[in-house]
């Protein structure tokens, strides 16, 4: 799993509209990931229509595009339903 897979993934699971930078740093300071890193890989994700940034002032705020929307209802419903199938595999 790389850098942006977790980014991913946090938004995603959190399912919050936007997130500062600031949240973005302290939600993926777990997995190490340098500031370099994040800057870099959000750039990307925004290249690549994933994420949107909106900024006001010197603050930027990232939020899904278009890409990322239909990717992101994808993994939430997954997130959603591993639960159910633990507890059905337990039985």
């Amino acid at each position: 799993m790389d850098d942006s897979d977790i980014i991913f993934g946090i938004m995603a699971s959190l399912g919050k509209n936007e997130y500062s930078f600031a949240s973005l740093e302290y939600l993926t300071s777990p997995f190490s990931m340098t500031l370099s890193s994040l800057r870099t890989n959000l750039h990307r994700m925004t290249k690549k229509e994933m994420i949107k940034v909106r900024k006001q002032g010197k603050k930027a705020f990232y939020g899904f595009g278009k890409r990322g929307e239909r990717i992101s209802r994808k993994v939430a419903l997954g997130f959603k339903k591993a639960p159910l199938d633990l507890m059905r595999e337990m039985g």
